[in-house]
């Protein structure tokens, strides 16, 4: 008997600095950092949580933000299940980026039926409503995105 009953790979991108890593440890092992460490090219992590009588096991790919190793992710979102993408609440140029540049990412080289999971971080460090509202009319809807609003 298998240790789970179904499998699902998530890839979590984002700019740099916007907390993936932080998100990745507090869901994985239920811990948190206040210091910052840096992900360099990638990191991964395995979750098996239990929904009714299956057990799920989470591959959880976390990527490096820093453009420097943008070339290689292409390899990573290869069999996704789901695409997580992370942006700063706090820093508008995330969610530009997340608007410009990490939506059309997905679209290239994820698997089509891949889900597109959007996060916005950090909202205990300021006031969000700017960019979640710009979030909530502007890229949810066009995007398919699962979304807690």
């Amino acid at each position: 008997m298998s240790k789970y009953n179904y499998l699902f790979k998530i890839v979590i991108i984002g700019d740099h600095n916007c907390g993936k890593s932080c998100i990745l440890l507090r869901f994985a092992e239920n811990k948190f950092r206040d210091d910052h460490v840096t992900t360099l090219g990638v990191d991964f992590k395995l979750k098996t949580i239990k929904l009714d009588k299956d057990r799920i096991r989470l591959e959880l790919w976390d990527t490096a933000g820093l453009e420097r190793y943008r070339t290689i992710y292409n390899s990573y979102y290869h069999s996704a299940h789901g695409v997580m993408i992370v942006y700063d609440i706090t820093d508008s140029r995330s969610f530009e980026n997340l608007k410009n540049y990490w939506l059309n990412e997905v679209r290239m080289h994820a698997p089509q039926n891949a889900v597109l999971m959007l996060v916005g971080n950090k909202c205990d460090l300021s006031d969000q409503t700017t960019i979640q509202d710009q979030v909530r009319h502007l890229i949810w809807p066009k995007n398919n995105a699962i979304r807690n609003a």
